[in-house]
């Protein structure tokens, strides 16, 4: 128990704001990282879109057919 309250009050003496503070950058961090993803999805979604409206010719033309829109849009290897 005076364990406890030795860290406690080691804790409470670093002033006010202090563990927050050492939490900030971590949570921006994530924040941004989080961001980072959705921009990611919206990108994606847009390029299968994009190839989605080709007609099979290009498609064909560039190796790829319908079925390999969503592997290459994910960045995986296609059998082209």
């Amino acid at each position: 128990m005076e364990e406890t309250m030795t860290n406690l009050n080691a804790t409470a003496s670093q002033g006010p704001g202090t563990a927050c503070n050492r939490q900030g950058p971590r949570a921006i961090t994530r924040i941004f990282a989080f961001l980072e993803g959705l921009m990611h999805a919206h990108r994606s979604r847009r390029e299968a879109e994009h190839l989605a409206s080709l007609s099979d010719y290009l498609l064909k033309d560039i190796g790829i057919t319908r079925s390999d829109i969503d592997m290459v849009v994910r960045g995986g290897r296609w059998h082209g």
